[in-house]
């Protein structure tokens, strides 16, 4: 796949990603019926985060993206109180802390993804009162664990993920 070089990508609340949407020509309009489209981006940066979403019930999809942290990005994606959400097809890797992470979200779909070289987790559900699904991701090289599911995560469902050569396959905490 040819990606598109675009800068990181941060998005605080529901009037502001709509805004981004306009401005960058996202494809939908955040229903769930014509979700928003975040798509064939190669976003490579060493500094920041590099897809983070706050805030937000809006119906989106980021999917068959390059994330490249350089080793030096605590986050490749990151959601912060995020409902529906799906994250697919992305390839993740070189980030220092999480490859992919939610916090306080819910109804997320996180499948067929490849995440790679993290010094924490590949990914990281915390706090999320559900519902999340991780289906066919694979996560190699997490200096942690493969899969980290934390604190109140207890509706998420881990489903068909390859998980080798981490410290640990799947932890619940």
């Amino acid at each position: 796949m040819q990606y598109e070089t675009h800068e990181r990508i941060i998005i605080y609340g529901i009037d502001h990603f709509r805004e981004i949407a306009v401005m960058e020509d996202w494809p939908g309009d955040g229903t769930s019926s014509n979700t928003f489209i975040i798509e064939g981006y190669n976003i490579t940066d060493s500094y920041g985060d590099l897809i983070v979403i706050h805030d937000t019930n809006v119906y989106f999809i980021i999917r068959d993206n390059y994330l490249n942290g350089l080793t030096e990005t605590w986050g490749g994606i990151l959601f912060y109180n995020v409902i529906n959400g799906i994250v697919d097809e992305n390839i993740v890797e070189n980030i220092d802390i999480l490859g992919i992470g939610a916090y306080f979200s819910g109804n997320l779909i996180i499948s067929d993804n490849k995440v790679e070289n993290t010094n924490l987790n590949g990914i990281r559900i915390e706090a999320c009162p559900g519902p999340a699904t991780l289906t066919n991701n694979t996560i190699t090289n997490s200096v942690e664990a493969g899969i980290w599911i934390g604190d109140s995560s207890n509706k998420t469902t881990i489903r068909r993920n390859t998980i080798y050569e981490n410290q640990y396959g799947i932890v619940f905490n």
